[in-house]
């Protein structure tokens, strides 16, 4: 294995191939699902003199499972970057290793149904002498990467280039996403003999699969955008026509991505998925990357049920863990009976069951070693929190809890006693500790956890989170989301030490990057102790906390949504899997509920932006249906909630689905904006979580 240097240089430095010789290069960053099949097609290819793969940063060991694949095959080279520097970089990295040869093949990692002959048809018309430039498009695959190679060949990956042209490539046009564009534009303007190579039968999944829809969807938006930095870099713009064409060009790419981002929504968004296989189903947790580690639970409990092990982890690791608590769980209606035997339901009876949460919340971290001093109480009301995000803060604070009557915190260990019972307090909060603790992994509720305070408290903890990404963008802690309330989850309740956590089939759709921690013996014996340390939720339901005393600990990566403010941008935010919708508002029927139609259910998010104009459009999985109400609710970092109705003239390239705008400028040019749709027809049918993206986000 070989280390790159801290600047990789791609002039040919070292007779590595020789003149007359091949090599492949492979670059790939977390494809350990994927490399070994490309790996194992290319080394049946004999008159291949050297095969460079170049790991740019994995977590996930790519790189061992490329070294298997090879099985000890002498012509692997294995080059990895010491961090993620895009594929750009892999590629110069993988051209220097090279050094002078012939021809340099270049693949990508995570192709589907590639074999030695395609390897050979690409090499071909470049080895014969008839082509400078060979580029392979996938044909009869998947329709969607087909369409998109149709609209988009010059992007492709695969590609075999004369090696002596390789100084002819700008390498500031190189960087990210721009390698493939720069190559064009270098091919175009040195007249090089190019061949479009079909690759039949050949596909890759799209980025918003083996990323994550999330990560996966900012991934290609920051893709589009440095394409179009790279027209304009590696054109040079040396002339008024060359300006003006590459600025079409360049625009009708981008309108093409845009309109036909195909390469993802479609092709993922109604894949129904089974439920995990095997005792471990999901990769490791990274929790060498966690040094600094941030709970926040909505109540008492919720950090051992989710974090006992983890926590044990870090600490036992030599990390720092803090925990913050956003309410006490002050609002359980007949908790004073059952827990103090108290008769009277009156606010001081209510405000002692939080005293007591607040003491057993001690003791249980106490158990797990977490210092007192790093304990924050926040004191906002139970049952109240998912109330206070849907309020608007600017007009309905402070908000009163229906239990303790209280409208602050009437507990003396509070975080801040001078915060009101106001939305716009929470997130000042939460912003105050992430300022001065700055951790490098934050634990928070599913956006999608059936408890109101969870959701409540996922929504507050990822606006506080993106605010403060937008004040100091180089911070970008790792988001995890834990589940607690989600139907029958964990399925089968009550205690099964040997058996794993699972979350709902519904919750591992469209690409979700689920991860988990595998406990020790003694961490579950541990974690088992500090829950039980929570007698007073023993006491109201054991059997519920027993049922998270699991061999392991799962939880969801939540990146970062970014748009950028010029131009236009496309990101499909998220889809809402069937049965993931909510449980109908009461009604004058308790058991009564609405058939679920497919005019109804909400599939999809998609986002486009033209300067200060945000356009918003939900899908939904079939026709619009009259007589119900499609809505989009967004919240401003101030509180301020803008109800827009849908309608579906607002729907562009959409089957099915409504949508509405919003001017940033009409609205104070606000840097964070907050969203969710609802369908209703007299009762709630179906509401998608609610959804964070900065808009102060500049062009790569």
């Amino acid at each position: 294995m070989t280390a790159t240097p801290s600047e990789p240089q791609f002039e040919a430095s070292s007779p590595r191939c020789g003149e007359r010789r091949i090599a492949c290069i492979i670059p790939a960053f977390n494809e350990a699902n994927h490399i070994g099949r490309v790996i194992r097609a290319v080394v049946q290819v004999n008159f291949l003199d050297q095969i460079i793969v170049v790991d740019d940063g994995s977590s996930d060991g790519t790189a061992a499972e490329a070294r298997s694949a090879a099985a000890h095959d002498p012509r692997l080279t294995i080059v990895v970057h010491d961090r993620n520097r895009g594929k750009g970089e892999a590629v110069l990295t993988g051209i220097r290793e090279a050094g002078a040869c012939q021809a340099l093949l270049f693949l990508d990692a995570d192709l589907e149904e590639f074999t030695s002959d395609h390897v050979f048809r690409l090499l071909e018309p470049v080895l014969a002498g008839r082509a400078d430039m060979t580029l392979g498009v996938f044909r009869g695959g998947r329709w969607n990467t087909d369409f998109s190679h149709w609209l988009t060949p010059w992007l492709t990956g695969q590609r075999c280039i004369r090696q002596s042209l390789i100084p002819q490539l700008r390498k500031a046009a190189a960087r990210g996403y721009g390698l493939e564009t720069a190559w064009t534009v270098a091919s175009s303007m040195n007249h090089w003999r190019v061949t479009v190579v079909p690759l039949s039968g050949v596909w890759h999944p799209p980025s918003e699969i083996h990323r994550g829809f999330f990560r996966g969807a900012f991934n290609r938006a920051r893709m589009y955008a440095q394409i179009v930095r790279a027209w304009y870099l590696a054109a040079d713009m040396e002339s008024l026509f060359l300006r003006v064409a590459v600025r079409a060009r360049a625009g009708l790419v981008l309108v093409g991505m845009i309109l036909f981002v195909g390469g993802g929504k479609l092709g993922f968004q109604f894949a129904k998925v089974a439920p995990p296989q095997g005792p471990h189903p999901f990769p490791n947790l990274p929790i060498d990357r966690i040094q600094r580690l941030l709970v926040i639970a909505a109540h008492p409990d919720d950090e051992t049920i989710a974090a006992g092990g983890l926590i044990q982890r870090v600490l036992e690791g030599g990390g720092q863990v803090k925990v913050v608590f956003v309410t006490n769980s002050d609002g359980e209606r007949f908790a004073p009976l059952v827990v103090d035997e108290h008769i009277g339901l009156d606010p001081q009876a209510y405000i002692k069951v939080g005293k007591q949460s607040q003491q057993e919340a001690l003791a249980a971290l106490h158990q797990l070693k977490v210092d007192s001093q790093d304990v924050f109480f926040l004191g906002y009301p139970d049952r109240g929190v998912g109330e206070m995000w849907d309020q608007d803060w600017t007009r309905n604070c402070p908000y009163q809890s229906a239990y303790t009557r209280a409208v602050r915190s009437p507990y003396p260990a509070t975080f801040d006693p001078s915060s009101a019972y106001c939305g716009s307090d929470v997130v000042s909060d939460l912003l105050t500790i992430l300022k001065v603790y700055r951790p490098d992994a934050i634990l928070l509720p599913h956006p999608d956890d059936r408890d109101p305070d969870n959701r409540g408290t996922s929504n507050f903890a990822r606006l506080a989170l993106t605010l403060q990404n937008e004040e100091n963008p180089s911070y970008q802690p790792l988001a995890l989301g834990y589940l607690v309330h989600y139907g029958q989850y964990p399925d089968p309740r009550g205690l099964h030490p040997q058996e794993s956590l699972v979350p709902p089939v519904g919750l591992l759709q469209n690409g979700a990057m689920w991860s988990e921690l595998v406990l020790a013996p003694a961490e579950l014996a541990t974690k088992a102790d500090a829950l039980h340390l929570y007698r007073s939720q023993e006491k109201l339901d054991g059997s519920f906390l027993n049922s998270f005393l699991r061999e392991d600990e799962v939880y969801l990566e939540l990146p970062f949504l970014q748009m950028a403010p010029a131009g236009f941008a496309r990101v499909p935010l998220t889809a809402m899997a069937e049965g993931n919708r909510l449980p109908l508002a009461p009604s004058a029927d308790p058991g009564a509920r609405l058939p679920p139609a497919a005019g109804s259910d909400l599939v999809g998010w998609d986002t486009a932006r033209v300067g200060n104009l945000i356009m918003i459009a939900a899908e939904t999985r079939g026709p619009l249906v009259p007589g119900v109400n499609y809505s989009l609710h967004l919240k401003l970092p101030d509180g301020q909630n803008v109800d827009l109705q849908g309608t579906p003239e607002d729907v562009a390239l959409k089957r099915h689905g409504f949508g509405g705008e919003i001017n940033l400028g009409a609205w104070g040019n606000p840097q964070v904006i907050g969203f969710t749709a609802q369908t209703r027809l007299d009762a709630l049918l179906d509401q998608t979580s609610w959804q964070f993206l900065s808009v102060n986000y500049q062009w790569p």
